[in-house]
């Protein structure tokens, strides 16, 4: 079988599992290689990542693995531009452009765009590195090249490690927002954009409070719903302006004393909450994103607005959880779950299943749980 799809990232499974439900079998580079992404992808090549979130491949190896076919890329790809821009030179990249990435990723342009288009959603208040705040309480530190909320401390915890200077590691001063966290899942095609559906995000590692856990969608609350007129028209205006294109996220939060909307930061790529809505759906969302990189119409706008449908007649509720290692651990065959290869199971499951004989250091993820809820 030939090669249909490559993605890469530090974990590829959930968009290679929507891949096997559309009836693809993707080639994967990936940082884990896990059990149920080598049943599922057509080859699998483990990859490194630097503590920035560079992948360790020279541009030229990956262009000549890849080839002329496709590519998409995951997390913490985002934040790797330059390496994005040459390896796109001269290959068929999927996915939003490093001159794109750049915009949404850089927090103070992406506030001055939103103050200037008098969007009722804003980021919250930020400081540069060497602009400290005076009072902590109530503040982050968050680096430029944080991915998943790994590297995301309080104000309080980044002082007490005295290495507080941009050169030592790029970064800003963040205001906390006290409040529910979701992830928006949009579609669009450069001048067009569907929001798809929202999850609520999950939060908490050991050691990590901020880093991200898992997902829970779709979310039905009324904040929520009051919201999707404002959302759609920021996702139609941000796709127009900076020329998103294909499955992108955006993550905000609520703060119910003020009655306020802020957005923390855009992915400019396939995010890990889609997985839910999918499930939910029934749906793979791999063809929507493939759809507006191939459908010169507007076929990809009618698949998410049928998800979108589906979703809302759906009492269905699906709950994503990481299961991060408490202590060291070290796996045989006999603490491992079996790995499902059904493309659309009902009830409970696990993936991100490490192989035998894989040793997982405390605070990192074990594996990934996913359960079913028909009671809502």
């Amino acid at each position: 079988m030939t090669n249909e799809l490559f993605i890469i990232g530090a974990s590829t499974r959930a968009l290679a599992d929507s891949a096997f439900r559309s009836g693809l079998r993707p080639a994967c580079l990936d940082q884990y290689a896990d059990a149920d992404l080598t049943q599922k992808a057509h080859l699998v090549k483990q990859l490194s990542f630097d503590e920035s979130g560079r992948p360790l491949i020279s541009v030229k190896s990956f262009q000549e693995i890849v080839g002329q076919t496709p590519w998409i890329y995951t997390g913490p790809l985002e934040n790797q531009t330059d390496w994005l821009a040459e390896a796109a030179e001269g290959t068929r990249l999927y996915g939003n452009t490093a001159k794109v990435v750049r915009q949404v990723r850089d927090v103070y342009r992406l506030d001055e765009w939103l103050r200037g288009n008098s969007s009722p959603i804003s980021l919250p208040e930020m400081r540069h590195a060497d602009d400290r705040p005076h009072q902590l309480t109530g503040w982050l530190w968050k680096t430029d090249f944080s991915s998943g909320g790994w590297e995301v401390v309080p104000a309080r915890t980044k002082m007490s490690h005295r290495d507080i200077s941009a050169d030592s590691e790029p970064g800003y001063w963040q205001r906390k927002i006290s409040g529910p966290a979701f992830g928006v899942t949009i579609a669009s095609d450069a001048q067009n954009a569907v929001v798809a559906g929202t999850c609520r995000s999950l939060h908490g590692a050991p050691g990590r409070p901020f880093a991200y856990a898992g997902s829970a969608g779709p979310e039905r609350s009324a904040h929520v719903r009051r919201l999707e007129k404002i959302l759609g028209e920021l996702a139609g205006a941000m796709a127009r302006t900076f020329g998103l294109r294909g499955l992108w996220n955006i993550d905000v939060v609520y703060e119910p004393r003020d009655d306020r909307w802020f957005l923390l930061e855009v992915n400019p790529r396939p995010s890990a909450s889609m997985e839910v809505l999918e499930l939910v759906a029934r749906q793979s969302l791999l063809e929507i994103h493939l759809a507006t990189f191939r459908d010169p119409g507007d076929g990809w706008r009618e698949r998410v607005n049928a998800l979108k449908n589906t979703l809302a007649r759906s009492r269905l509720k699906v709950t994503k959880r990481i299961v991060y290692a408490q202590r060291n651990r070290r796996f045989t065959r006999h603490n491992l779950p079996d790995i499902c290869m059904e493309p659309w199971p009902r009830q409970a499951y696990f993936v991100d299943i490490p192989h035998p004989g894989t040793s997982i250091p405390a605070g990192y993820p074990v594996m990934t749980s996913i359960d079913f809820d028909f009671s809502q």
